[in-house]
């Protein structure tokens, strides 16, 4: 679910799977509460153009779209992960 209060974004999302983790985008998206510990990044920007910084309604879409998961299993050693 993703909320936006003018330009601040927001997104709530809860997968109840121990052994999986968040995948965001470093420098967009920043846990504010990651309980289950680390999180995943993206090794290159996940949108071809970047972000939309300019539109509200496609920065929305697009903040809300690149928040993904991924099984630990097929987290490689090339994948970043931090706490």
């Amino acid at each position: 679910m993703s909320f936006q209060f003018k330009k601040l974004l927001l997104v709530v999302a809860y997968w109840p799977l121990a052994d999986w983790m968040y995948v965001i985008w470093s420098g967009i998206h920043v846990p504010l509460w990651a309980e289950r510990g680390p999180v995943a990044t993206y090794p290159n920007d996940p949108v071809k153009d970047g972000f939309p910084w300019l539109d509200s309604l496609a920065a929305l879409i697009t903040f809300h779209s690149t928040l993904a998961v991924i099984s630990k299993r097929a987290i490689s050693g090339s994948e970043r992960t931090r706490s």
